[in-house]
Order: C-alpha cells, then sequence, then structure tokens
C-alpha cells in the first residue's frame, strides 16, 4: 500500500507545479538566453534561493518543462488513436 504524502510533500510537488507551469508560459515567450529565475520566481511570488532549492539551475528546469510538455503531447496522442 502506498501511503499518503506528507503536508510538506505535497506542498513541495505544488510549488514544483507553479513553477513548471510559469517557466512553460515563459518558454513560450522568451528564447533560452531571455529567460530567467528571477522572473520566474517573482512570478510564482517565491525567492530565487527557494526556487533554486527545487530546481538547480536553468537548464534543469528547462529538461523539466520539456518532459512535463512531451508527457502532455503523449497523452493527447493515446487520445486521439482511441
Amino acid at each position: 500500500m502506498i501511503s499518503p504524502l506528507s503536508r510538506r510533500e505535497r506542498e513541495k510537488l505544488q510549488w514544483q507545479r507553479e513553477i513548471l507551469d510559469a517557466a512553460q508560459h515563459r518558454c513560450l515567450n522568451q528564447n533560452f538566453d531571455e529567460l530567467s529565475m528571477l522572473d520566474i520566481a517573482n512570478n510564482v511570488e517565491l525567492y530565487k534561493a527557494t526556487l533554486y532549492l527545487h530546481f538547480h539551475n536553468k537548464p534543469s528546469l528547462i529538461f523539466s518543462v520539456m518532459i512535463e510538455s512531451l508527457k502532455m503531447l503523449g497523452n493527447q496522442l493515446r487520445e486521439a488513436v482511441n
């Protein structure tokens, strides 16, 4: 049986989701060089240092955004086929 997540774990996942959503939105409107970790932190009302606790650097954040986008695309393709 899978144990339920603690409040702290749920909050961490929620913050990561919000960060990824903000970064994904920024990626659609800016190129990589223009993208700023500070801007993303400000979007989700976090300190920049707190953002770095979730994602160690800009490439790791962008990589996570790409993985999430590919997962969504995969789900959409599965739904279209079925």
